[in-house]
């Protein structure tokens, strides 16, 4: 196995041409020498069987004579059988030999003699012409190499035939593509197997071509709209990239039709799908009504439907952009027209961005990066209609990923602490409770504003991390102030974010447990808009945890759209009268009658009132006159470190200890 498995590796190593022959040669020789050493053995087997047939007659011949004990005829038969080469001893002790008899020690082979069946003798005997094969030594090796070198001729011959052939297979396969076939072909192949291979790759691939076709045609065509799809549209870029120029630009237009994706779940997914085809089928028939008018050709621009059921149309053949607008206004303008769809009220506009080509990139991917970042930024101003894009989008993302990086590191190194501002008790001046603000502290020590980061820290999920930390803080703090004899209720902005993920009970509940502070100095501040937005969330989680103690005060209420029915029911604890109502006040007389309207639904509900950005003694005298419970604002403190709080606490104690002494 071990010379087989050597003979593999060598043939796998090697050409054909030169695989064949070698193998042959050794086969052949292999097989050569065994068939001259089994024909050598076969003649000298043969003349074996001659010789023992000879001493048999010879016994056959003087059994007789020696029975009856005729020496002279035994050696006179001898002689005429078996000339000097045959000699008899008997066990009787008689002996006959031929005349003449030669040394057969070595040379003769003994035979037994039998007598009425009895060994009686032997017969030592040696041909009279020894043993000779009808080829010599030399013919034999002669022999063995002629036919060796023949038969490796033969095979080197036929191996270079085949050799070539498959050569002449491998450049017709080479040649052929799924796109067509060479048409003139030289050399035929000279072996019908070979044959048979071309015939059979040459249908095969006409097969896979025919298939291919309509694979490709498939893997272009958006299935739900008939358009193109993303694919076609990032390769027609590229061919775009390839031919545009300065003096004539082309533009990719990414169009989002605003008011399409919340039609999915009330239309249901068949209904939606027809209508995301009718949205691009209008958008075909505008952009080839424009096409006409330009007088290009009907499908030289290229309309696709994205997987984000955003379109895209690139749109080819301007002197420059200002030749842009028309278009965009076409496309907003006939949005505004389709207002129904199976007898279903519609509200959509088109809105989107576009990038010019090659002036806004040199590659697809950087195109098609820009025009989602324009439409993003778009999004995020809360604009409509169509954006340009523009460089200063490239910096303002750069700085927003750096920000993003700095942000995701900070939350690592949990470096969000907790500022707290005062609130005191209208009635007595006291600070009654804290209202805990998130700050980034930076590793200088500066503190970052919440405006710098929420919104950003909301987006990308970070939120609910960073509303870990000033929770446990916050309580971790309000529980030592506790400990040191300074009771206060602490208050923590949830926000609708945080309400969105799993676990904030039990983020808030692993807070009070690990400090130790009461559930019953704890109060969750949530918006308005909030609780009339996920009504269903906010009481889910909310429920367990005011069964707990913990309180619940509104916050931002009456800046939006009002809703009575909320204070409800969510069985509010705390209304917040925000400090845009607050800031006119004493002489804006529209504020005062609004806040008047907010202290009777407070306190026909029984709610504590809590007045925000107090920060004029007139603006404390007039809420306190209306019954404010509790103030806030920067007339009081703006929000401060814990030490800076703790010593407040302390310089009102000893105030306090120093009047009851």
């Amino acid at each position: 196995m071990t010379v087989f498995k050597s003979i593999r590796r060598a043939i796998s190593r090697t050409s054909f041409v030169r695989a064949i022959p070698t193998l042959t040669f050794t086969i052949a020789l292999t097989f050569s020498g065994i068939f001259t050493v089994i024909d050598v053995l076969g003649a000298r087997s043969a003349n074996q069987k001659q010789v023992t047939v000879a001493a048999n007659h010879i016994i056959d011949t003087v059994v007789s004579d020696i029975a009856a004990d005729r020496a002279e005829d035994v050696v006179e038969k001898l002689d005429l059988l078996a000339p000097r080469t045959a000699h008899i001893v008997m066990f009787d002790g008689r002996s006959f030999s031929s005349t003449d008899l030669r040394d057969l020690r070595g040379h003769g082979k003994n035979y037994v003699i039998r007598i009425d069946d009895a060994p009686a003798g032997t017969l030592t005997y040696t041909p009279i012409q020894p043993y000779q094969h009808h080829m010599t030594v030399f013919q034999m090796a002669l022999t063995v190499i002629f036919v060796t070198g023949f038969a490796t001729l033969v095979m080197y011959y036929i191996a270079r035939q085949a050799a070539n052939s498959l050569d002449d297979l491998t450049r017709l396969i080479n040649s052929v593509s799924l796109d067509g076939f060479e048409k003139h072909w030289g050399p035929s192949l000279s072996y019908a197997e070979f044959r048979r291979v071309r015939l059979a790759a040459e249908r095969t691939t006409r097969r896979l071509a025919q298939e291919l076709n309509v694979l490709r045609k498939r893997a272009e065509i958006d299935d739900r709209t008939g358009l193109f799809n993303q694919y076609y549209l990032k390769s027609s870029i590229e061919q775009c990239l390839e031919t545009v120029g300065f003096e004539q630009p082309s533009a990719l237009i990414l169009i989002n039709i605003d008011g399409l994706a919340d039609m999915s779940s009330q239309l249901g997914s068949t209904r939606y799908i027809a209508l995301l085809k009718q949205v691009g089928d209008e958008l075909l028939a505008t952009s080839r009504a424009i096409n006409e008018e330009i007088g290009n050709p009907r499908d030289s621009w290229t309309l696709a439907c994205l997987p984000s059921d955003q379109f895209a149309l690139l749109a080819c053949g301007f002197d420059s952009r200002d030749d842009i607008a028309p278009i965009v206004r076409r496309i907003h303008a006939r949005f505004r027209e389709f207002t129904s769809f199976q007898d279903v009220s519609l509200t959509l506009k088109a809105s989107g961005s576009i990038v010019m080509l090659p002036e806004d990139g040199d590659t697809q991917a950087i195109i098609m990066q820009r025009a989602e970042a324009t439409l993003q930024s778009l999004r995020s101003d809360g604009a409509a209609g169509f954006r340009f894009y523009s460089p200063k989008l490239e910096r303002q993302n750069e700085s927003r990923r750096k920000l993003e990086n700095e942000l995701r590191k900070a939350v690592d190194d949990e470096r969000f602490v907790p500022l707290f501002q005062p609130k005191i008790d209208m009635k007595t001046g006291r600070i009654c409770g804290v209202e805990a603000l998130a700050r980034w502290q930076l590793d200088s020590g500066r503190l970052v504003s919440p405006a710098v980061f929420i919104g950003l820290a909301e987006e990308i999920g970070l939120i609910d991390k960073i509303g870990q930390q000033i929770m446990h803080r916050s309580c971790d703090t309000v529980a030592a102030w506790a400990r040191e004899g300074h009771e206060l209720n602490l208050a923590v902005n949830v926000s609708p974010r945080q309400f969105e993920a799993e676990g904030l009970a039990d983020m808030i509940l692993d807070g009070l447990a690990r400090s130790g502070l009461s559930p019953r100095r704890l109060e969750l501040e949530i918006t308005e808009s909030l609780a009339i937005e996920q009504p269903d969330r906010v009481r889910t989680v909310l429920t367990p945890l005011r069964r707990m103690g913990i309180g619940l005060a509104v916050d931002d209420f009456g800046t939006g759209h009002s809703n009575l029915a909320i204070l409800t029911q969510f069985e509010f604890d705390v209304f917040k009268i925000d400090r845009q109502f607050v800031s006119g006040l004493p002489n804006d007389s529209q504020a005062a009658a609004i806040i008047d309207l907010m202290f009777g639904m407070a306190r026909s509900l029984d709610m504590k009132i809590v007045g925000e950005g107090i920060e004029t003694k007139a603006q404390a005298r007039f809420m306190a006159d209306k019954g404010c419970d509790i103030g806030q604002g920067y007339l009081y403190s703006p929000p401060v470190s814990e030490p800076a709080l703790l010593k407040m606490l302390q310089a009102q104690a000893a105030v306090t200890t120093k009047r009851s002494a």
